[in-house]
């Protein structure tokens, strides 16, 4: 993540290393896409919309293999149905 320019850049899980790969998985807050100031205001309980919506506020996490994106938890939704959509369609 190193050339990657987040507000918040966490650890969630440490790193694994097995003889083929290593394993990384990241919690990060991209300044493009969330404030940092919604996030903080999202974790506060004073009923503002931020603090009732807390679900889009939320850091993205990132799967790493070899120090590459594989996998966000926000970004993948289209790459991901076109691949499941043909198994379930085919599947009897």
């Amino acid at each position: 993540l190193g050339s990657h320019d987040y507000n918040i850049k966490k650890p969630l899980v440490s790193a694994a290393e097995t003889d083929y790969q290593m394993v990384d998985v990241y919690e990060v807050l991209d300044p493009k896409k969330r404030r940092l100031s919604d996030y903080y205001k999202s974790l506060e309980d004073d009923g503002s919309y931020e603090s009732l919506h807390p679900e889009f506020f939320a850091p993205d996490h990132i799967l790493l293999l070899d120090g590459r994106i594989q996998s966000t938890l926000y970004g993948d939704a289209p790459y991901h149905e076109s691949i499941v959509h043909p198994a379930m369609i085919t599947h009897p």
